[in-house]
């Protein structure tokens, strides 16, 4: 069977060990982030506010 990517919900896209499980296993992800998640560029740092 022709492997896909991984789609999870938002409690699997806060779950670091999920995350790193699925790279492990050398498969592709996409997952949900709850609304309140900060995200910034690759390569970016958070600024202070």
């Amino acid at each position: 069977m022709p492997r896909g990517v991984v789609t999870a919900d938002s409690a699997y896209g806060t779950d670091l060990a999920f995350r790193d499980g699925v790279r492990a296993l050398g498969l592709d992800y996409t997952v949900a982030i709850r609304s309140n998640t900060l995200v910034w560029p690759p390569g970016a740092k958070p600024r202070s506010p």
